[in-house]
């Protein structure tokens, strides 16, 4: 049990100390108050970022079958912004990275406000609506991700607060890393959207053999394959974090999210949620604990 104890004065506290159990934490303000602040991770306000853990590491940005893609600005400092689209086959150089660079990479000419209704998917995707036509990022060696990767959808800092994917267009992150097998963690991404789309997340870590850490899925709703496949293929994975509540009780929903990944791990879902455990669902040698989720 933990306690709190107020004191008006430093002489008050100073006076109190020696008879005090193991005291933690004091905080003396001249006007004798306390102001909060909310916590804000500060993750949200970073760039989708690519960060290299070798020497001499090619970035490439490809896309599968033909499409309207869009183009992204890329940049080392977040002063020079250079603009590429995606190619096929091997894909389109647009960096190459030295042990601890970073790549900072945005949407090019499409700006968004907080107040607009939904997120446009297609900063990398054919608006198309179709899971087959994608465009992806692949590093030639190892590498993390970070960052919020709703700068993806804007040239602008509206991504910083963005919480919704746009209803007009469906795949948005769709095969993002599909196979890349240099991809190390992706502890540090933000996946801040709480309403997504059909097919949003699907594929989006598919193959990624040595991905040892995930992001936080905040999706309420994961009906119409949100989150389909999105780890299969990770067999390097052992701890997943999902925070829907929604579809949740329907392996259709997340069919094979974990499939061929670690066979023992941690699944933490919210609380009241039921997920099945099976071959296609969450592993059954992974054990499920349950958080209580913040209104």
């Amino acid at each position: 049990m933990r306690y709190l104890r107020k004191f008006n004065t430093l002489d008050e506290y100073n006076t109190a100390l020696p008879g005090l159990e193991t005291p933690q934490t004091s905080l003396i303000a001249e006007d004798y108050s306390v102001k909060f602040t909310p916590w804000h991770d500060s993750r949200l306000d970073e760039y989708f970022t690519i960060e290299s853990l070798e020497d001499n590491n090619e970035v490439y940005f490809r896309y599968y079958s033909s499409g309207n893609y869009m183009g992204i600005e890329v940049s080392k400092d977040k002063n020079t912004w250079n603009v590429y689209s995606p190619t096929s086959g091997n894909g389109r150089l647009i960096s190459t990275l030295n042990y601890g660079e970073k790549l900072y990479i945005k949407r090019h000419d499409r700006n968004y406000t907080p107040e607009d209704s939904g997120w446009d998917s297609g900063a990398l995707w054919n608006t198309s609506n179709n899971q087959y036509s994608y465009s992806y990022f692949y590093c030639s060696k190892y590498h993390n991700v970070r960052g919020n990767i709703m700068s993806l959808l804007t040239s602008n800092d509206a991504f910083k607060t963005a919480k919704k994917l746009s209803l007009d267009y469906n795949c948005t992150f769709n095969k993002l890393f599909y196979q890349d097998t240099k991809l190390i963690s992706a502890k540090d991404l933000m996946l801040p959207a709480v309403t997504g789309t059909e097919n949003c997340y699907r594929d989006m870590f598919n193959g990624c053999s040595n991905l040892e850490y995930a992001p936080v899925i905040y999706l309420n709703d994961i009906t119409n394959w949100k989150i389909y496949q999105m780890f299969m293929g990770c067999t390097k994975l052992n701890y997943l974090k999902c925070l829907s509540t929604i579809g949740t009780d329907s392996t259709t929903n997340y069919y094979n999210i974990l499939y061929n990944t670690a066979a023992t791990g941690k699944f933490v879902k919210a609380a009241g949620t039921t997920w099945n455990q099976s071959s296609n669902g969450i592993p059954s040698g992974w054990t499920i604990e349950e958080v209580e989720i913040d209104e």
